[in-house]
């Protein structure tokens, strides 16, 4: 690369590389890999020299791992949420046959509903389960 006037309306010679600058050039294009690749884009805002084009790249990754994380974290949450609310239901149909003292009968129905609804939840998983390759 003997100087920028041969790459003229490229990319190459839009970032004024000269004198061989092979280290600055490959900082360019992994900045603008990880651009890409976190779908973050193209703003106004962008690292002009090496070290801001480092240090965004670092944050860039960061923050999809964190982004990652959290919505692996949701969606643990959500998938999970069916087997912690029968346990709850339990706890307050409990609560309300003590202190509404409802018919045995009655809560004992209550409790079968729950639990039934409960099982039929996990079959529902299982299944899909099984047809997934």
């Amino acid at each position: 690369m003997s100087s920028s006037k041969d790459y003229k309306g490229t990319w190459i010679g839009t970032f004024h590389f000269e004198n061989d600058d092979y280290a600055a050039l490959y900082c360019v294009a992994f900045y603008w890999t990880i651009t890409t690749i976190t779908t973050v884009g193209y703003g106004d805002i962008e690292g002009t020299n090496d070290l801001e084009r480092i240090f965004c790249s670092i944050i860039m990754i960061i923050g999809v791992i964190l982004f990652s994380l959290a919505n692996g974290a949701l969606a643990s949450i959500v998938e999970n949420g069916g087997e912690n609310d029968s346990g709850e239901k339990l706890e307050v149909i409990n609560q309300a046959h003590k202190n509404f003292r409802l018919s045995q009968k009655f809560y004992v129905q209550i409790q079968k509903m729950i639990k039934h609804e409960a099982r039929e939840s996990h079959q529902d998983i299982a299944e899909l389960l099984d047809i997934l390759p």
